[in-house]
């Protein structure tokens, strides 16, 4: 509330009106605008802002129907508006396409736009948030049933976006959600998750192009100029790696027919929207689950039913319990929590939990964890005082370090982050690993459920295996070092970061170069991209 707009609070009110920017065009648009030299815009540079962005995008927009213009007739028929909108960063799948001509009253068939309705076609595909009618009516539907009032909590967003087929990590839907939630008031109304909705769908259509660039070769053996499609033998590895096409899942035969040259990055996108579309109704029919999850359950269903009576019960039921549920199963002050939650799973009630019933158990569990998760990092937020962008930065860089598979920072990576601001001797390592153990223990408190991965205490302060920090344990660690001026790292990142900018430290370390800077250096690094929204 400060009465003038830094680059990150930028970032996501452009991100909210629906305009893909990084950090990058953050910065450069910020200086050319900021008249006053403060390293943020007051309420007249954003109007200026503004205006600017949309004179480049309506540039953008001329010079991208030029070139794709095939004709030259001075029009675009539907074949190109798809070229055109994929070159700009827009990858709308076919039938939002069409809708929206439908709304503007042109024939898909026949129809052939001039400027000033390519114009009109990109403000109304904005207005919807580049949504169907059939995608609208689910979020309405999703809304409606978990609302409170004229809102829906957060605890319930995780819930929504699982059901509508977007899997992700904690922590990457409390990124999503934070760009969003502009008045961070915990809780969307029903025009951000829309726009919730539209940037998972973007994140996406990233992950598609990423893929493309990492499998196209040139179909013309010695020809860098010429147009690049992925070879159908590396197209199901692609797929693979944005998860639109599970391990035991084969592409479909016709693609052989069709795209015997390859798949550019046309029909490349097509095939990866059309199979996440199928994954997305595959997984509101199946309750939450894809089949290849289902599968897993079912696996692990099997391996607690040890007489393979398709129940589980009696010792296997405890079995199950101690591993799911460890403090509860301990705890006789939780004891009447666990039997609820027993019960509710035991749909017939008669003590034993058939596979239906360990669906809906593992599903109780998803829930729970995710709301004991959110009540932990509100007060690890709570207590490190930290604010709104500043915990968003700070998340940026956790899932920078773990990976968008990883829920824990290791000791490692930790050590890492660190040491690209300060030095990291002997006395200092060791310090660390004291601020280290007091973070494994911080919010023992919340451990009622079983985290996806166990911490083990040691009494060293050399850290290897799988153990780690979850996000709220991260920030109330960094909280210390910024306190204590852990190896004078407040002086450290001020030289660092961007004049006049309120989230120095996180800021600091984006900005730092990584220890090791070199390509493939790091230890989390993938060759193809991560199915972060399979």
């Amino acid at each position: 509330k400060s009465g003038e707009m830094d680059e990150q609070e930028l970032i996501q009110v452009l991100n909210y009106l629906g305009y893909e920017v990084s950090q990058f065009d953050a910065q450069a648009v910020t200086s050319e605008v900021d008249f006053d030299g403060t390293g943020a815009l007051d309420q007249h540079e954003f109007i200026v802002c503004m205006r600017k962005l949309r004179e480049r995008e309506i540039q953008s927009l001329k010079t991208a129907m030029l070139m794709h213009d095939v004709d030259m007739n001075g029009t675009i028929n539907v074949h190109e508006l798809q070229t055109i909108l994929y070159s700009i960063g827009y990858m709308p799948d076919d039938t939002v396409i069409f809708e929206v001509l439908e709304d503007l009253n042109l024939d898909a068939d026949r129809c052939e736009l001039n400027f000033a309705t390519l114009w009109r076609f990109m403000v109304a595909l904005r207005h919807r948030e580049g949504l169907c009618r059939a995608d609208e009516e689910a979020v309405q539907a999703a809304f409606e049933r978990y609302k409170t009032g004229s809102e829906v909590n957060a605890i319930y967003v995780a819930k929504i976006l699982r059901f509508m087929g977007f899997s992700m990590t904690f922590d990457e839907k409390q990124t999503l959600i934070s760009q969003v939630d502009v008045d961070d008031s915990g809780a969307l109304g029903l025009t951000e998750l829309r726009k919730l909705f539209r940037i998972c769908r973007e994140q996406r259509g990233k992950a598609i192009r990423l893929a493309f660039r990492c499998y196209a070769t040139s179909n013309a053996y010695g020809n860098p100029s010429a147009s690049k499609v992925i070879p159908l033998s590396a197209a199901p590895e692609a797929l693979r790696s944005i998860g639109c096409l599970g391990e035991r899942q084969e592409m479909p035969t016709w693609i052989n027919e069709v795209y015997e040259d390859g798949l550019d990055m046309s029909a490349f996108f097509k095939l990866a929207r059309k199979l996440f579309h199928s994954l997305e109704l595959e997984v509101r029919q199946n309750g939450g689950y894809s089949s290849t999850e289902l599968r897993l359950m079912h696996d692990t269903f099997l391996q607690y039913d040890e007489d393979k009576s398709n129940t589980i019960r009696n010792h296997e039921l405890v079995n199950l319990v101690k591993a799911v549920f460890p403090a509860m199963a301990t705890d006789p002050k939780l004891r009447p929590q666990l039997k609820e939650i027993i019960k509710e799973a035991d749909e017939d009630g008669n003590g034993e939990l058939d596979f239906d019933d360990f669906l809906r158990l593992m599903r109780m569990v998803y829930e729970l964890r995710n709301r004991n998760q959110l009540k932990k990092e509100r007060r690890a937020v709570h207590d490190t005082e930290f604010l709104p962008h500043e915990v968003h930065e700070f998340r940026g860089l956790f899932i920078a370090q773990t990976g968008t598979s990883h829920s824990l920072l290791e000791f490692e990576d930790l050590e890492a982050l660190i040491g690209t601001i300060c030095p990291l001797g002997d006395r200092n390592l060791h310090a660390l690993g004291v601020l280290w153990r007091e973070a494994l223990s911080v919010y023992e408190d919340f451990a009622g459920i079983k985290d996806s991965m166990p911490k083990d205490r040691h009494d060293g302060v050399s850290f290897h295996g799988k153990e780690g920090v979850d996000f709220p344990e991260f920030l109330w660690l960094m909280r210390q070092i910024l306190s204590r001026n852990f190896a004078n790292v407040n002086e450290r990142t001020r030289k660092l970061a961007s004049p006049n900018s309120p989230d120095q430290p996180a800021q600091a370390w984006a900005r730092a170069p990584p220890e090791n800077s070199s390509p493939g250096n790091s230890s989390r690094t993938s060759p193809s991209p991560s199915p972060i929204l399979a």
